[in-house]
């Protein structure tokens, strides 16, 4: 069963794909901060690293700003670069606020990353690799990483 943790008087809609489900937000009217973890594979065998963001974590929001904004290694580089968490996603790293608490992380791997980002209460985590953009949420306990590019189609 799907969950609204933190949301409020949000249209959804589910998008199917292998038995995995994505929930898509299509309207933007939170109350609270819908937090996301946005990563990528370091190439350090299976490493991962992230950085926490707080607000407006969903697809139709961070997931379009991630696709059309950060899409290469030294942007996504930049981004994870700075300092201090992620408070509100931009355009480009000047329009993107940042808090003065750090925090980034590295993860073993994907399974160790999802469980992080659970135990920080995300919703979202993004995933680059491979020159590729994933997502998942946390609603089902088990990671289902999708193409972004699939997702946002939806929206």
């Amino acid at each position: 069963m799907w969950s609204s943790r933190y949301v409020k008087n949000i249209d959804k809609s589910l998008v199917m794909s292998n038995n995995c489900r994505i929930l898509v937000e299509t309207k933007k009217q939170t109350t609270m901060g819908t937090r996301s973890l946005i990563s990528k594979e370091t190439g350090y065998k299976t490493e991962v690293e992230s950085k926490y963001c707080h607000w407006d974590g969903y697809p139709s929001n961070n997931g379009v700003l991630l696709d059309e904004n950060y899409n290469t290694e030294d942007d996504i580089d930049n981004l994870l670069s700075e300092e201090g968490y992620i408070s509100s996603l931009g355009d480009s790293i000047e329009s993107t606020k940042f808090n003065d608490k750090d925090i980034t992380d590295f993860h073993a791997d994907e399974q160790t990353l999802f469980e992080d980002g659970n135990n920080l209460g995300v919703e979202y985590i993004y995933l680059f690799k491979n020159g590729v953009w994933y997502v998942t949420d946390t609603y089902e306990g088990k990671p289902s990483f999708q193409p972004l590019s699939h997702v946002l189609k939806t929206i």
